[in-house]
């Protein structure tokens, strides 16, 4: 029994480390049928999810489809909260040289049970995943003048929350990942 329980503690302990995963291209590659190139990035933390003051968590992953790019962003309250964002509601993404990034939602969302969530946490709390249209320019931006903090308007007004240092650096590498 205890050697079991040694050995499920090992598994969890390096699924944990391993899990982080670092910052990847998770998919590149031409769709058999239609031509379309795809290229997606694994998502990033942009939040700081050890925060007692957090008021949401958040993470960050970057599409390109033929020469299209997106960012993807997954969320939840720290509320656990239902909430929508409408078509052409922004998230405004503030550089560290001051300069604000705005992009636009593709459309219409509402949360629903662990749509936000990456892995297991946040898997039963309300939560969604947005798309917002990001242009080559933007995507560079990104890269050379790290992300600090970010607003995200919803239907019930705006959120804002700061990017740790660490996770604007990683959403950067992903960002660099995409353009290759």
């Amino acid at each position: 029994m205890k050697k079991c329980l040694v050995v499920i503690v090992a598994i969890m302990l390096s699924a944990c480390v391993a899990g982080g995963g670092g910052t990847a291209l998770i998919k590149n590659e031409v769709d058999s049928f239609t031509g379309t190139s795809v290229k997606r990035t694994s998502f990033e933390e942009a939040s700081d999810r050890y925060s007692l003051s957090a008021s949401m968590y958040n993470f960050i992953r970057f599409s390109k489809i033929d020469n299209v790019y997106y960012l993807d962003f997954k969320t939840i309250l720290a509320g656990g909260n239902v909430f929508a964002i409408d078509a052409n509601d922004e998230l405004m993404l503030k550089l560290s040289s001051g300069e604000i990034l705005k992009l636009k939602a593709l459309k219409f969302r509402t949360t629903c049970k662990g749509c936000g969530a990456e892995g297991l946490s946040g898997s039963g709390r309300q939560g969604m995943l947005q798309n917002y249209r990001i242009s080559e320019e933007q995507v560079n931006q990104i890269i050379n003048d790290l992300i600090t903090d970010l607003r995200l308007y919803t239907t019930d007004g705006y959120i804002d929350e700061a990017v740790p240092p660490k996770d604007a650096t990683n959403i950067s590498k992903i960002a660099e990942l995409i353009l290759q």
